[in-house]
């Protein structure tokens, strides 16, 4: 009887360290996995640009963040805004740019076509648009709030478009 009673007790004690220590994997492993989602996560951002007198207007149509990882992210520091682009920056809390990309213009479309017979030349023209859907993805960082875009007109002026509110952080 003694001897059931000792093995009963070592087998107990056994199976609880077992279980405490299969336990304790599975929540490293949960915190590891949350902090890897919020690091190796991709922001898809889709806006709708108006031409508009006197000044275009953009407004966020849907955020996502899903996961992965974008190797080329093309997002870097930009001093100047050439003729013709639209720089899209990514803010912080404090109105800090976290990143910065140049696009061309979404209401600038170069359209290439011949002409006529004339098949072995291409011609380009430059079309200027009301409005367009256009769509930026970055990876994702939790630091991000504001999306900001600048723009120079016809006459070199810089223009900022008002500041688009991430608010509340995408989860």
């Amino acid at each position: 009887m003694k001897k059931r009673i000792i093995f009963s007790s070592i087998l107990l004690s056994l199976v609880g360290c077992k279980t405490l220590h299969h336990n304790r994997i599975i929540s490293e492993e949960t915190s590891k996995n949350t902090q890897i989602d919020t690091l190796n996560s991709i922001l898809s951002l889709e806006f709708h640009i108006y031409k508009g007198e006197p000044v275009d207007s953009i407004s966020l149509i849907n955020f996502s963040k899903v996961k992965g990882y974008l190797n080329l992210d093309k997002f870097t520091e930009i001093p100047v805004i050439p003729k013709g682009k639209l720089k899209c920056s990514l803010l912080d809390s404090n109105k800090q740019v976290i990143k910065s990309i140049l696009i061309d213009h979404p209401l600038s479309m170069i359209a290439e076509y011949t002409e006529g017979n004339d098949s072995q030349r291409l011609h380009k023209e430059t079309l200027k648009l009301e409005k367009k859907y256009f769509s930026l993805r970055t990876n994702y960082s939790p630091s991000m709030m504001y999306i900001s875009f600048e723009t120079k007109d016809s006459a070199d002026n810089l223009y900022s478009y008002p500041l688009i509110n991430l608010y509340p952080p995408v989860d």
